[in-house]
């Protein structure tokens, strides 16, 4: 079965009235039809003032502590160890003896050397005499002199000879290493022993090459050790080496203990809290800076020739990073107001609205954050920028 709808007939009535109101919804009182103008939203961003801060550098390094003076004793002479009362830690005062060798082949050579000197001396004086009574000629006695004078040497060469079977402490110290014992038998220039100045200790630690230009020898430092716990003691770098570690860029300072804390000793571990002299540098939230194929750039606030605050993209030269600041070397000047926040859309030239300035407190010292570990940084050598709407 087969249903169908038929519609109702409109009105011949109602539409004159349709068509009536046409032209009144179409059409304002001027005969035109309105336009709806679409106001571009205000873009908001938060700057800060551009200005010379004191920065400076704060990182614990690692070391180990060392004997500032350090004396490994050869013997010059081959021979038998007679004598070597001295054991490791013990004290020894300057000129006590520390090792004796076996003299005697050495002394008779010696004693023979004497002898031939005393011959000669005598046969030269003897000829002497006679020369004004012409007994002897002058070239008798030339040769004379010449034979004393192989005499005398050799005479001093066995006597040194005989010197270097002894050794003795060249200054009041500890032995900190012995190789030998009595009776044995040592060729010449055998490392026997170590010698120590006790009381004069020092720590050699790694630093970057962009650091150590804040620093110079003299400057003071604090450390820590760890075998005399969380005390911090005194330290003043003692040099600076000359040269930088093409593998690692890093050089090598030496910082000396001032006074010496009691129970310090060589091979403990100790932490050196190293810190810059601080510096007044240019420098930036590391979060304000950008990057593209040009280079590094920064976002100003600026009034254009309207009187309008712009936007206006900056490329600028970067130096080093001090934790969250990086300084500037060029592209900025002190009393620039840097955009700090409000970087999402933002381009050059885009107007602007201010709506907070964060002031710089003048005189504040910053510094890195005590680390122990490098830094884990972007590829570009920037941190990770903090952008808000």
């Amino acid at each position: 079965m087969i249903i169908s709808k038929k519609r109702r007939p409109v009105s011949l009535l109602l539409i004159p009235a349709l068509f009536a109101l046409l032209p009144l919804s179409a059409c304002d009182d001027t005969g035109e039809a309105p336009v709806k103008q679409k106001r571009s939203p205000v873009h908001l961003v938060e700057t800060a003032t551009v200005e010379l801060k004191p920065v400076s550098h704060q990182q614990v390094l690692s070391g180990t502590l060392e004997a500032a003076t350090t004396l490994r004793l050869h013997n010059e002479e081959s021979g038998l160890i007679t004598h070597i009362p001295f054991h490791e830690g013990d004290v020894v005062k300057k000129g006590e003896l520390l090792v004796a060798l076996d003299s005697d082949m050495i002394r008779a050579e010696l004693d023979k050397a004497t002898a031939l000197r005393q011959q000669t001396s005598i046969d030269y004086n003897r000829l002497k005499k006679l020369l004004p009574k012409n007994l002897a000629s002058e070239e008798e006695v030339a040769r004379s002199l010449t034979t004393l004078n192989i005499a005398i040497a050799e005479e001093q060469i066995q006597q040194l000879r005989m010197d270097r079977t002894r050794i003795k402490a060249p200054f009041d110290g500890v032995v900190s290493q012995r190789n030998n014992e009595p009776g044995d038998a040592v060729d010449a220039h055998s490392h026997i022993m170590s010698l120590i100045k006790p009381d004069s200790l020092l720590v050699k630690v790694r630093v970057s090459d962009q650091w150590l230009t804040l620093v110079k020898p003299g400057d003071a430092m604090q450390l820590t050790i760890d075998a005399l716990g969380d005390v911090k003691h005194s330290a003043y770098i003692e040099r600076i080496h000359p040269e930088i570690d093409a593998a690692t860029r890093k050089g090598t300072i030496e910082l000396v203990l001032r006074p010496l804390p009691d129970q310090a000793r060589a091979g403990q571990l100790a932490r050196v809290h190293f810190q810059s002299q601080a510096h007044e540098l240019l420098v930036l939230p590391v979060h304000t800076i950008h990057h593209d194929i040009n280079g590094a750039y920064a976002y100003l606030a600026v009034n254009n020739k309207e009187g309008k605050t712009i936007a206006r993209q900056r490329y600028l030269t970067k130096g080093r990073r001090f934790g969250e600041w990086i300084e500037i070397i060029d592209g900025l000047d002190a009393g620039d107001q840097i955009i700090t926040k409000g970087f999402l859309s933002l381009r050059d030239g885009k107007a602007i609205s201010v709506v907070a300035q964060e002031t710089g407190s003048a005189g504040s010292e910053i510094t890195e954050p005590d680390i122990t570990e490098p830094e884990i940084i972007n590829s570009d050598n920037t941190a990770p920028a903090n952008t808000a709407p």
